[in-house]
């Protein structure tokens, strides 16, 4: 059995929790995995019902139920309190819309089990869309290593070419560490919170990123675990009332850690607030290029991008790697049995 532990938040949509439960049996997956359950009491019923470790003798299943996730100060704590109880070595979250591939999970660990020094290792995160022929899958842009030079060395890397680290497995202490604190700040920005917990991860020592398939995210899927409706663009974030004092919380987050791994406080703060500037207008460029661009795409593109932009079989070799093909077929395989459906 592996060393990691899946940390499953849950809050509602019960039919993926099946599907997710009914993948992860089909796949044996070696991990622990936990589900952290901030439902309303009704689908907190039908969790319980279907997560009897009886019902799964192939997996290693934990069920805890939480309080309600009544907004994002509740699910910090619900993590926090949920992977300061993992008891294996390494940890990872997983959404229960998603599709975890176990050979690149158990690469990751590999790494990090012979790299003591770096906090976590993640590998390549694939997109998936449902529709009448079947998934398709896309890749997304390989991610970059921050795995050199000192704490505020990589935080200023990572605003200036952010990388996801939220599904990276990651040292346990580390991963409890990072979350007991956005508890601690209780933000109420998801994005801001999401760039919080990668830039603390990253404080904590280096992230190597494998060139393997861990995990296969579905699109257009409706109610996030998090209980975080969409919260618009970076500039209707900021007009928020509560922004100002989530921008304060996420900055004192960030000094302290750097004080803590020796930078001068008052340094820290410019770096944070100068990254964190850099890290916004960068964005706004490439969404306000992008949005051109799609527009651009849809006059030019018989049926439209989203159609051109999903890539074949053929494809998915020369970008996922004959196990990370395997996988892909398996999860299309998978999604064609009853089981793998989303009926109630």
């Amino acid at each position: 059995m592996s060393d990691l532990t899946l940390v499953v938040p849950l809050r509602g949509r019960t039919r993926y929790t099946r599907r997710w439960l009914a993948y992860a049996d089909s796949e044996r997956l070696p991990f622990r995995i936990l589900l952290a359950d901030g439902s309303a009491e009704e689908d907190a019923q039908a969790h319980r019902d279907m997560a009897r470790p009886e019902a799964w003798p192939r997996l290693r299943l934990e069920y805890r139920r939480y309080p309600e996730d009544a907004g994002l100060p509740q699910f910090w704590a619900k993590l926090a309190d949920a992977l300061g109880r993992v008891s294996t070595p390494f940890a990872a979250l997983v959404d229960n819309d998603d599709f975890s591939i176990a050979s690149g999970l158990e690469r990751c660990v590999a790494f990090l089990r012979k790299n003591p020094g770096h906090s976590a290792c993640g590998g390549l995160v694939a997109g998936m869309s449902l529709g009448a022929g079947g998934p398709r899958f896309e890749p997304r842009p390989s991610p970059g290593n921050l795995d050199d030079g000192s704490a505020a060395e990589r935080l200023r890397r990572h605003f200036q070419a952010y990388q996801v680290t939220w599904y990276d497995p990651a040292r346990q202490g580390h991963l409890a560490g990072v979350f007991a604190e956005l508890a601690k700040r209780g933000l109420r920005d998801f994005f801001l919170a999401e760039l919080l917990a990668s830039q603390l991860l990253a404080a904590r020592g280096p992230i190597r990123k494998l060139p393997d398939l861990m995990l296969v995210r579905q699109y257009d899927v409706p109610g996030a675990a998090s209980g975080s409706m969409r919260q618009g663009g970076p500039l209707d974030r900021m007009l928020a009332p509560t922004w100002s004092e989530d921008f304060g919380r996420f900055t004192d987050a960030l000094v302290e850690a750097l004080s803590a791994a020796g930078c001068d406080p008052v340094d820290a703060r410019s770096l944070v607030r100068d990254g964190y500037r850099g890290y916004i207008e960068k964005g706004l460029r490439r969404g306000s290029s992008g949005a051109a661009g799609a527009s651009r795409l849809r006059a030019l593109i018989p049926g439209g991008l989203r159609r051109s932009a999903l890539v074949t079989r053929a494809k998915n070799r020369r970008w996922a790697g004959p196990e990370g093909v395997a996988a892909l077929e398996r999860i299309r395989e998978f999604l064609g049995r009853p089981e793998g459906t989303l009926a109630a």
